[in-house]
């Protein structure tokens, strides 16, 4: 028998099951008499670590070669089971150029000098020191690849910072396996990233 105000929408009561990892049947089959649902839990950034995220800042120029492009990649290994946001994506090249953005399943590859990540790149002392996610760079040929494609870019003027984020909806979720490889669109040029991200542990109920 139907239930009273009942919640028709099948999604919502997935969000919810997912969200919180809840068994058993839908645990919000039907709305109150009146207005109550809520699940607002972003409180701010000071918080986001009794949330479960770390959050890490990170400064690398990948210096100019002649005849070679440079390019940066982040990369959330699966094996760390973690899942991480692209907070803040900054570029920069000392000449102007059109520089891409690229987004796929990397298949566990890096680039050719993977970054050692010093702990002061933590921007919350309270969380772990160092991230699980992958960061290398390379200037070292020619052409780049780029697993899976380009999905962003912009023709900018020398010394003029860009921000692949824009707002809150912009920001890049890093999955398991998957990377974002930010290089120059011509060779012989330096390729500067600051990186603002967060990670945290990825729930069971998550990884499908």
């Amino acid at each position: 028998m139907a239930r009273y105000n009942e919640i028709l929408v099948g999604r919502l009561n997935r969000f919810l099951q997912k969200y919180l990892s809840m068994k058993g049947d839908a645990p919000a089959p039907q709305l109150a008499t009146e207005w109550t649902p809520t699940i607002n839990f972003d409180a701010g950034v000071e918080l986001r670590y009794l949330e479960g995220w770390n959050r890490y800042m990170l400064l690398t120029q990948v210096t100019a070669a002649a005849a070679n492009t440079s390019g940066f990649r982040i990369r959330n290994d699966p094996r760390a089971n973690i899942i991480a946001v692209i907070e803040a994506f900054w570029v920069s090249e000392t000449v102007t150029d059109n520089f891409v953005l690229g987004h796929g399943i990397s298949g566990g590859v890096d680039l050719a000098s993977v970054i050692s990540v010093p702990t002061f790149t933590r921007i919350d002392p309270r969380g772990n020191q160092t991230p699980a996610c992958i960061l290398s760079s390379q200037n070292t040929t020619p052409t780049l690849t780029i697993p899976g494609g380009i999905v962003g870019a912009v023709h900018v003027l020398a010394n003029t910072p860009w921000n692949w984020i824009t707002g809150p909806d912009t920001e890049l979720v890093l999955g398991p396996g998957d990377h974002y490889q930010s290089q120059a669109g011509t060779v012989n040029v330096e390729h500067d990233v600051t990186l603002i991200w967060r990670e945290r542990f990825l729930e069971e109920s998550e990884r499908t």
